[in-house]
């Protein structure tokens, strides 16, 4: 019978002075905190990419030209992505920031998320996003009870004559 190696982890093997820095660790989605804020800068920098008030919102051809020049540069990073790959990674972080946002906003105290000041130049659209949801559920409670309102009325002037 052959005695075994006790197990050793996988770390072990790595030299504590050449751990890497935090902005190399990626996640096994290949983002990390630098390319993350590459992404964050881009759509900063490009309104028309997330801003709805924008008049090219939504045109096509024009974030077609916009995005070549990022896919390029994080493939120059040794982290090639596609432009879906970085629309998911926004829609990603979009999600988280406004998640935060409503948190604080509803007294949920200091933020401590790695990239909510980056992402602080949307706080204004997500507060009108707030309000006009909020709008939104008035007109709709009062839209649904419309009917039951009128009926009320009617049958209170009809007591009146």
């Amino acid at each position: 019978m052959t005695l075994r190696k006790p197990f050793k982890m996988a770390t072990e093997h790595v030299d504590q002075d050449k751990q890497p820095e935090q902005s190399e660790v990626s996640s096994s989605s290949g983002w990390n905190v630098t390319t993350s804020r590459m992404v964050i800068e881009f759509y900063k920098e490009n309104r028309v990419l997330w801003d709805r008030n924008h008049k090219d919102y939504g045109k096509n051809s024009i974030q077609k030209k916009l995005f070549t020049p990022l896919v390029a540069k994080l493939k120059r990073s040794n982290v090639p992505k596609s432009e879906a790959e970085i629309k998911k990674r926004w829609h990603n972080l979009r999600t988280s920031a406004l998640r935060y946002f409503r948190k604080q906003s509803s007294g949920g105290g200091e933020v401590k998320w790695t990239f909510w000041n980056d992402m602080s130049f949307l706080q204004e659209q997500f507060a009108a996003e707030d309000e006009e949801e909020s709008n939104s559920w008035a007109e709709q409670e009062i839209g649904d009870s419309l009917p039951y309102i009128i009926i009320i009325l009617l049958a209170i002037l009809a007591d009146l004559r």
